[in-house]
């Protein structure tokens, strides 16, 4: 059997490639069944949760573009990116 982590693994996808791949479409599905609560009892508080890369930690521009990018590639306006902050200590 085939699945759709397989095919894409398949198709090249690898480490964080596939990883945000597969995130996005389980969020997807997600934002979409909660979706009726977050349009009414919930005040458009975003319910889906997808935090960018830890790669990005230094980068701030490059975080902000990941986060922009995920969100867009989600298309759900109920996800919600998360940007951790850091100290900036190392």
């Amino acid at each position: 059997m085939t699945t759709p982590s397989t095919k894409k693994v398949k198709d090249g996808k690898s480490g964080e490639a596939l990883f945000f791949e597969l995130a996005i479409e389980d969020l997807r599905e997600a934002a979409d069944l909660f979706r009726p609560i977050h349009e009414g009892q919930m005040g458009g508080r975003r319910l889906g949760i997808l935090e960018v890369s830890p790669l990005l930690a230094r980068d701030t521009a490059g975080t902000l573009a990941a986060a922009k990018a995920l969100h867009a590639r989600a298309e759900r306006s109920n996800l919600f990116i998360k940007i951790p902050g850091t100290s900036g200590v190392s």
